[in-house]
């Protein structure tokens, strides 16, 4: 994953395979109505380089407030990597390229019509499916935006393997929690969104500190507090578990596209393809220059 950086979407892409063609923006040859769906790092970036190229943006957000999981991620990684600074810069640049920000909406199919833009730049976040498990419900599902603010016994279970996941895991294991992560996907696939660098870091601060792990493994079931896992190899153990994050990957979430009758439309950052904040700019910053 090195090679390129999560705030500046030219690194490592200019004039290559699948980059942007130049540094520069190309203003725009007419200007258009953009509707740009989710305050997250990719909506963001993709309406101040559509607004900076001279089209008309409005950017809308359910929430009452634009930063999608950056809040989140700052709060679990922890205030060195500068995520509030990116956040507040983002909505800066909104400010200053002219985009008109609407927070506490919630855009829907008649919404889109009744504002008839030009184009439509869906930025609204993947989902994540519930986590089904059976058992005497000992051990509470507790989902990932909630985790940290939510008591919970000794023994944490992380379903999932992924860079939030992973994050989880860390912190939880510095919060004096004995974790242990379980995932359907391969040992090669875990934490695969983080640059090398910080997976190489973050698994051995994690293995010395106790955690371990359990690739291509599924939970059975969860009673008096004892979840039943089976392995790769076919075997079932059984570990302690008062509680259960659920971190599984998130799934695409582009429905509000199908059947549109606009122009043009695109899906960027974790609604069109989850991975991490680096890809979701630069879907943004790729979206805002082909609008």
């Amino acid at each position: 994953m090195a090679g390129y950086c999560r705030v500046n979407a030219m690194t490592q892409r200019v004039m290559r395979e699948g980059g942007p063609a130049s540094y520069e923006l190309t203003p725009a040859e007419k200007a258009k109505k953009v509707m740009v769906i989710g305050g997250g790092p990719a909506g963001m970036e993709a309406a101040r380089i559509a607004a900076a190229r001279g089209h008309e943006v409005t950017l809308y957000e359910k929430k009452g407030t634009l930063g999608g999981l950056l809040d989140f991620a700052h709060t679990v990684k922890g205030p060195h990597e500068n995520l509030q600074d990116f956040k507040n810069y983002l909505i800066r640049q909104l400010e200053i390229t002219g985009v008109k920000v609407e927070t506490g909406v919630e855009v829907d199919v008649a919404k889109i019509n009744a504002e008839a833009p030009d184009a439509v730049i869906l930025a609204a976040g993947g989902l994540r499916d519930t986590l089904k498990v059976d058992g005497d419900g000992s051990a509470p599902v507790i989902e990932m935006e909630s985790f940290m603010f939510t008591e919970m016994g000794e023994n944490v279970l992380i379903y999932g393997s992924n860079a939030q996941a992973f994050d989880a895991a860390l912190w939880l294991t510095v919060h004096k929690k004995h974790v242990t992560m379980i995932t359907p996907n391969a040992a090669e696939e875990m934490d695969m969104q983080q640059s090398q660098h910080a997976m190489r870091m973050m698994t051995t601060a994690l293995y010395s500190l106790g955690f371990s792990a359990w690739p291509k493994a599924s939970l059975k079931s969860v009673n008096q507090n004892k979840a039943v896992i089976m392995t790769e190899a076919g075997v079932e153990m059984e570990i302690a578990c008062d509680a259960i994050v659920n971190a599984a990957d998130m799934l695409p979430n582009t429905s509000l596209l199908e059947g549109l009758s606009v122009a043009e439309t695109y899906a960027v950052g974790d609604c069109a393809n989850p991975f991490n904040i680096a890809k979701a700019i630069h879907a943004g910053n790729d979206a805002g220059r082909a609008v």
